[in-house]
């Protein structure tokens, strides 16, 4: 008759086999009850065959008897078996969407949806505008100093460092991203600014095209990637800010019409 291996955990360990484990012990033999096949529990005129609990052998304390006709030997490389099995390491599942390492492409695996090829693009441009724009602020800052606007030249300093920042976000996102991010080649600086009201002129001019920018990459990122759009929503919140900064100080330049002692009076309020 053939036979089933059952485990029964609800016998202690009474005996052990000289079976040596990756564990480096004995395997209890108490802990395996070899039980028949299952048969039918049915009679030939029909009926239900009561089951009867077999007697427990007194030679290796279990039920049904092991001693016969399975040998020791048998047991032993059952148990065995049941002892490499439990050891292999489960099959690990495999994603058809996640590309397998190549020699090319060193990552083992693809964290994130690629972005498109013009969105990411797009923000690299955007970050040559914004080291542009920092470049800029520290070129105006320059021009104010020399025509004796400290207040200016400090406050366009202090932009001069946020553009820095707008740039780092930027750079620090693609490289998040896994995208190896090309520096763009910037222009020259050619602002013709020589007296306070140029100044912000030139620098309000310059954060309407920024806003621009941002505002048409924030619109192909809402179709295309939402983790660029939502990225992108704190520069537009920025810009709003950028824009309305530099102008409320333009509409005072304008108030005051030329008056020198009024133009010094800003100077020394924006350097705060």
């Amino acid at each position: 008759m053939t036979k089933a291996v059952v485990f029964d955990t609800s016998k202690p360990p009474v005996k052990t086999l000289p079976l040596d484990s990756p564990s480096g012990g004995s395997v209890p033999f108490g802990a395996l009850t070899f039980a028949p096949a299952p048969t039918s529990p049915f009679t030939s005129d029909g009926n239900i065959e009561p089951v009867l609990p077999e007697a427990q052998c007194t030679t290796c304390e279990l039920t049904p008897c092991c001693c016969e006709p399975q040998t020791e030997q048998e047991v032993h490389d059952k148990v065995a078996e049941y002892i490499q099995i439990d050891q292999q390491p489960l099959p690990i599942p495999t994603d058809p969407l996640v590309p397998e390492a190549t020699p090319d492409s060193p990552r083992e695996a693809v964290t994130m949806i690629p972005q498109p090829a013009v969105l990411v693009d797009m923000l690299i441009e955007q970050l040559g505008r914004e080291l542009y724009s920092s470049l800029l602020y520290l070129h105006l800052s320059s021009c104010a100093q020399f025509v004796g606007y400290q207040g200016c030249s400090k406050f366009f300093k202090a932009k001069y460092a946020e553009e820095r920042e707008h740039a780092d976000k930027i750079f620090n996102y693609l490289n998040d991203r896994q995208y190896m991010v090309p520096i763009p080649e910037l222009p020259r600086i050619c602002v013709n600014a020589t007296d306070i009201h140029s100044f912000f002129v030139a620098a309000l001019d310059h954060e309407k095209m920024i806003t621009k920018s941002i505002n048409l990459i924030y619109q192909v990122a809402k179709s295309e990637d939402s983790a660029t759009a939502i990225f992108l929503e704190w520069f537009v919140h920025e810009q709003v800010e950028e824009e309305a900064g530099v102008k409320n100080v333009l509409d005072r330049i304008k108030l005051a019409a030329g008056n020198t002692a009024a133009l010094l009076q800003i100077d020394r309020e924006i350097a705060d």
